[in-house]
């Protein structure tokens, strides 16, 4: 096993963004990445596409949510990410304490295009094996 620390090409991306208050729950937006990452082979889960609607109480969506994101190998922030959507607080610290990578979208854009991945975007890292 080598001690050097690298974030690996995610197959599977959680993308976490706000969607309660959020015009059309922000599916333009998420959609936006999904395709983003869809033409990079990396497979998504999108949370405005999971079979929720705007109206499901957001304790039951993010039951949904989470199950969904454990599932994943890697989180994806969106651009719109803010720390003040209570939605994603708790995914992006479910992720971090049970180690799943999380970063910015645009830095997994970069990194599954083989570019370097900005140091102050990366919160979790996994180590190489």
């Amino acid at each position: 096993m080598s001690s050097k620390t690298e974030i690996v090409k995610p197959r599977r991306l959680y993308l976490c963004g706000p969607v309660s208050g959020m015009k059309e729950g922000n599916a333009p937006e998420f959609a936006k990445w999904q395709e983003e990452f869809a033409a990079l082979d990396v497979e998504t889960v999108n949370p405005t596409a999971i079979g929720l609607t705007l109206d499901t109480p957001w304790n039951d969506a993010m039951k949904v949510c989470i199950v969904e994101m454990l599932e994943c190998d890697g989180v994806a922030m969106l651009p719109n990410w803010i720390a003040s959507s209570r939605g994603c607080r708790l995914e992006v610290h479910v992720a971090i304490a049970v180690g799943i990578e999380v970063a910015y979208a645009m830095d997994w854009v970069a990194h599954c295009k083989g570019k370097p991945v900005s140091r102050a975007s990366r919160l979790v890292q996994r180590r190489a094996q």
